[in-house]
């Protein structure tokens, strides 16, 4: 729980998407400085009994929590490349994020999540509702997202572009 990756914004959007559909829950994982902060902000907010905090946890516990999640949210006000935007859509869960950094590459709007404004806690809060009300348009998204990890983040083949321009890069100095 650090700043750049808004988890007080995720918080603020969850606490108004559950005033309009009360069924919602979250999970925050990661841990950090920002915990007890944060903590507080779901007591203010009335929804801390919705809101299940954890700090890091094991990588396969991570991915499994994922896999079962509905939706995953990722309001980050800056992102390099997006891992766990790639990490949930192989889980076949669609992804919430800000239209930053790599993101793009990994989430394609409407079609395996939803691209944001950064900081934007109202867009945030209508797709965290858009979808949570679609549960096919969620499979929809899983199944794109899972087709788009298959398609340019395997791992062997990635290796390959890497190796293969390396020996560009060589081959012409």
């Amino acid at each position: 729980f650090l700043p750049h990756y808004a988890p007080e914004l995720a918080l603020a959007a969850f606490a108004a998407a559950r005033k309009e559909c009360p069924r919602l829950s979250l999970t925050m994982l990661g841990g950090g400085p920002m915990r007890g902060e944060l903590e507080a902000q779901a007591a203010a907010l009335g929804v801390a009994s919705a809101v299940d905090f954890h700090d890091r946890v094991e990588p396969d516990e991570s991915i499994r929590r994922i896999a079962a999640s509905d939706i995953m949210v990722m309001p980050s006000r800056r992102e390099s490349f997006g891992v766990a935007a790639v990490e949930a859509s192989a889980c076949g869960v669609p992804v919430i994020a800000p239209e930053i950094g790599g993101i793009p590459e990994v989430v394609e709007d409407g079609h395996n999540g939803i691209l944001i404004p950064v900081d934007d806690c109202r867009a945030l809060t209508r797709a965290i509702l858009h979808l949570a009300d679609d549960p096919d348009l969620r499979t929809a998204m899983g199944k794109a997202g899972r087709a788009i990890v298959r398609e340019r983040f395997d791992l062997n083949r990635n290796l390959d572009q890497l190796e293969t321009l390396y020996r560009e890069v060589v081959c012409a100095s």
